[in-house]
Parts: C-alpha cells; structure tokens; sequence
C-alpha cells in the first residue's frame, strides 16, 4: 500500500486506466496467439511436447488481472466503536501510532527515490567522460512529481525537495554537457542534497564510486 494525496487522485486514476487498457491489450493479443504459440512448441519440442505443461486457453485467461482498491486514511478520532473506555483509548493510541508510521514509511519512500536518482546524477557527473543528456531527467522528473506526494507537508521533506529543484532540476542535460565547471558545481550541491537526505534517513550518504573526486571537482573548477 502507498499514501495516496486526494489532490493527485485523478492523475492517479487516469494513469492507472491508461496503463491497464494497455495491458488488458497485450494479454488479448497474446490470448489470440496462443494456440498459434502452443502449436510452434509442439513442433520446435521435437516429440518433447507434453501436452499436460499448457493449460487450456480459458484457465490461461483466469491468470491475468491488473485491480486496484483505493481505502480511507485511518482516522483515530473517527473510531466510535461501543467498547470501555480504556479499551477505546487503546485502540485509537494503538491507531495513531500505526498512521504516524505509516506517513512516516511514506516521506522516506519519497525520499529514498530522490536520493538515488540524485546520487546517479551526482556520479555521473563527477565521472570522467561524455556526459548524456538525459543526466538531469530523472530527477528533474522526481522534482515535479515528489512535493504532490508530501502527505503531511513534511518540513524536511519540504525543505530537501526545494533545494533538488532549485539547485538540480534547474539544469538541462546539454547545460551540463557543455560546462565542466558547473558540471562540477552541480555535483558538489548534489553530495550536499544527498547529506540531507541522509540524515533524514538516518543512514552515511554512500560514497562516489569514483576515484579523487575532491581532486576530480578540483581540476574541473580549475
């Protein structure tokens, strides 16, 4: 399950209509083909075709399905169940706990996704070499979809996702193919951004897998 903003839910659902009218299509395409495909095989097979490995056209059309169910936020204060008292104060405790981890286990989702696209970015632009132009996309991409998903207008969050789209999803792909310097400026706040992603992680931002990269940024600057 994901934390779903109601004021991105049509997107969502748009989205979701979308990629499932294109699969509902390649499973009738492949529905049709199917006993063309099992025919092929007994040939190909050679006398090692076992009819008993292929199920039959109707049970095979039993095995694909794309549903998805959309559920209410828990709400403690909306719990008015008839238990005792001090069973009640329990339960919507117990229930806070539970939404406070659950909003909890969302913003560092949101987070862990930008920190690895902006750790790839910062790598590939601390590395020696062409740089490609698609180098900001991803996280330009994360920039413009991850504030919508902020479900408690975190203040951390918040403050993590301004800094990648004021400092790194600024900058285009030939931008930063042309200029080494800002390459190297760019990759510097990149290391800055992953450290605050870190720490609200609580995790050692992970080291550039490439060698002096002080010296690297250093040169570049130079």
């Amino acid at each position: 399950m994901r934390l779903l903003p109601t004021m991105v839910y049509m997107d969502f659902a748009e989205k979701m209509r979308s990629l499932k009218d294109e699969f509902d299509l390649a499973v009738s395409v492949f529905l049709t083909d199917y006993l063309n495909l099992k025919e092929a095989a007994r040939a190909e097979l050679n006398g090692l075709f076992n009819e008993a490995d292929y199920p039959t056209l109707a049970e095979l059309s039993t095995k694909f399905g794309v549903k998805t169910a959309v559920l209410p936020f828990p709400d403690a204060s909306q719990f008015g169940v008839e238990l005792p008292a001090n069973v009640l104060i329990t339960l919507k405790s117990e229930l806070d706990q539970h939404v406070l981890a659950s909003i909890a286990t969302a913003n560092e989702d949101l987070v862990r996704r930008l920190y690895e696209a902006v750790s790839q970015m910062a790598n590939r632009l601390y590395a020696t070499g062409n740089v490609r132009l698609d180098v900001a996309n991803n996280v330009r991409e994360l920039c413009a979809l991850l504030p919508k998903l902020n479900f408690s207008n975190d203040p951390q969050l918040t403050h993590i996702l301004e800094q990648a789209k004021t400092h790194l999803a600024v900058h285009t792909g030939a931008d930063l193919k042309d200029s080494r310097v800002l390459r190297s400026q760019v990759a510097s706040k990149a290391q800055e951004i992953e450290g605050l992603m870190a720490a609200f992680m609580g995790m050692q931002p992970e080291p550039m897998e490439v060698e002096s990269d002080r010296s690297l940024q250093l040169r570049l600057v130079a």
